[in-house]
């Protein structure tokens, strides 16, 4: 069962996360009108990705539960679906860096000139990218890459949440949680700097199970939140909006509350259903994993073509248009058939699994 609503709230997180770094770019110190405004919201990046996991955990146990295809070929999709594009991205990086280079650029902000192209993309260097480590100086080429990385381990884990779900949502969600804070705890004490940290991975685990709570119990969610009348509904949206605009804190529990009621309104609003299952945002919601991956290399590319030369302004126009329009060739030529060879493999394998299953019973 695919619910659009969620797709263009997945679209319309991957362009906050896009004006977060837009910002970020010229000003690391948000500004009067952004900090103490509801426009906060546009900007907060972090919470975004926040929101992402929540949206990953209810549509993966939705896949997962309703199709009950087994874990081989759902860990199969998954890996077709996040990381074909992510080495496109990776490698599309890599080459604008070479083309184009990354001499310092005057007025902008530490962010663009020592976080971004940092390292300058030898094959070691690149394989390190595509190795999904855990070293924040190898997420250089693509700053958002660090949440792939949680994306695909704990995809591998997902089953088994998901199980762990339909047994008991309470528990799984409980569980889960004192995993998160236990890893956070660990990791601020600690500090370790390995190349694959099960800490930086694990502190977002309850997110996913959040997620998969929701999807678990959407239709009494949903019945629920229809009766409301209006008022409770624009308070709960009010409340969402002001928890996704704060920085995370707390091992984000505050930002997963604000993403969970964002999630939960969504689909179960149905006036808030019908208005993002329209046209622009789902648009936005299909080229929004493109966005995501494809934006900053954009930004930064921009940002050196044109500094010094053009307002910041127009570097932010045609950061936005371009990262727009790539990413809908990315996802016609790279995402969509990257989809289309996974839910392939997926069905071979359960083909494969299915004959074997049938030549055991007539040796039975």
């Amino acid at each position: 069962m695919r619910i659009e609503s969620l797709d263009a709230v997945r679209g319309i997180a991957a362009l906050t996360v896009l004006f977060h770094h837009m910002r970020l770019l010229a000003i690391e110190t948000p500004p009067v009108w952004i900090k103490y405004t509801p426009l906060r919201v546009l900007f907060s990046g972090q919470s975004a990705v926040l929101l992402f996991f929540v949206l990953s955990g209810f549509v993966l146990h939705l896949a997962f539960v309703s199709r009950r295809e087994g874990y081989w070929p759902f860990m199969i999709k998954r890996f077709w679906r996040i990381y074909p594009p992510f080495c496109v991205a990776i490698l599309a990086s890599a080459a604008l860096y070479h083309l184009i280079g990354a001499a310092p650029m005057d007025g902008l902000t530490d962010w663009a000139n020592h976080s971004s192209w940092q390292l300058r993309p030898t094959f070691s260097v690149v394989a390190a990218h595509l190795a999904m480590t855990d070293i924040e100086d190898l997420h250089s080429l693509d700053n958002p890459m660090w949440s792939l990385v949680v994306e695909m381990r704990i995809s591998i884990l997902f089953p088994l949440i998901a199980l762990a779900t339909q047994w008991n949502w309470r528990a799984t969600c409980f569980g889960a949680l004192v995993i998160s804070l236990a890893c956070s705890y660990l990791e601020q004490r600690y500090v370790p700097d390995w190349l694959f940290d099960p800490l930086s991975t694990g502190r977002f685990l309850y997110l996913f199970a959040v997620g998969a709570a929701v999807a678990e119990n959407s239709k009494s969610i949903r019945m629920v939140v229809q009766i409301q009348h209006w008022p409770v509904r624009l308070a709960l949206w009010g409340t969402a909006l002001a928890l996704l605009s704060i920085s995370p804190i707390l091992a984000g529990i505050p930002t997963a509350i604000g993403s969970t009621l964002i999630v939960v309104l969504s689909f179960a609003d149905t006036k808030t259903d019908a208005a993002l299952a329209t046209p622009a945002p789902m648009w936005l919601g299909k080229i929004s994993y493109s966005l995501y991956l494809i934006h900053v290399p954009v930004l930064i590319a921009a940002a050196h073509l044109m500094t010094g030369r053009m307002p910041i302004i127009w570097i932010f126009a045609a950061t936005v248009l371009l990262s727009l329009l790539i990413a809908e060739l990315m996802y016609r030529v790279v995402e969509r058939p990257a989809i289309v060879i996974g839910r392939r493999m997926a069905d071979w394998s359960k083909s494969l699994n299915l004959n074997h299953e049938q030549q055991r019973t007539k040796r039975a």
